[in-house]
């Protein structure tokens, strides 16, 4: 920044870009030592898919989504590619998914929180 937009924009701090990139930085080295104490998120995941599986068994279209988020297809446009359903059909069964994870076992919803803190 120079001098002059400084005068003209003096409530602009010179550290903002600074301080942001240090919580950036922070962040990225929490998360490396979350992997780096062993935590197995690939499991809590397999497990809630699993339990998920079982509550929409039945329901093909959010099985197939299901499916995708096991294969670490997250992205709406990547799932509708993997399954062809039209996107419709996605969003109502994404929204019955949501309504299937809010009767997850609370003791499933509770281990994945503790191994992430």
């Amino acid at each position: 920044m120079t001098m002059k937009h400084l005068e003209r924009f003096p409530r602009v701090s010179v550290h903002s870009a600074k301080l942001d990139l240090e919580r950036e930085m922070s962040e990225a080295m929490e998360a490396k030592c979350a992997s780096e104490r062993g935590i197995d998120l690939r499991g809590y995941v397999d497990d809630v898919i699993a339990a998920l599986r079982e509550l929409a068994r039945g329901d093909d279209a959010v099985t197939k989504i299901l499916d995708c988020l096991g294969r670490n297809v997250l992205e709406r446009r990547d799932i509708l590619r993997a399954t062809g359903m039209p996107a419709p059909t996605y969003d109502s069964a994404r929204r019955r998914l949501l309504d299937f994870a809010e009767c997850l076992p609370q003791d499933l919803r509770d281990e994945a929180i503790r191994a992430m803190a």
